[in-house]
């Protein structure tokens, strides 16, 4: 499992990886991802199928869409979120 760290908070994350038929994919399906899948899709913490090429995930904060090349985080409190290509690796180091 890979795990990356927001000084001082380090989550669990997930890249989404289009594949070559248009779909959608996880770059590692952990048990929390599962989980969250299989969450009815107005439980928050949910991750459901959204428009073509996009996943929705219920947060805290509201729906918020992921599409390729997003993350999809999870705190310590198993809270998820979703950060935009672009800003994870500003936000987030790998953990060694």
């Amino acid at each position: 499992m890979t795990f990356y760290r927001k000084s001082p908070i380090t989550v669990e994350a997930v890249q989404v990886r289009g594949l070559g038929d248009g779909s959608l994919e996880f770059s590692e399906r952990h048990a929390w991802v599962n989980e969250a899948l299989a969450r009815h899709h107005t439980d928050t913490g949910s991750i459901s199928e959204g428009a073509p090429g996009s996943f929705e995930v219920l947060t805290d904060d509201g729906v918020k869409v992921a599409v390729r090349n997003d993350w999809i985080i999870r705190d310590g409190a198993g809270r998820l979120d979703v950060l935009k290509s672009n800003e994870f690796p500003v936000i987030y180091e790998p953990v060694r």
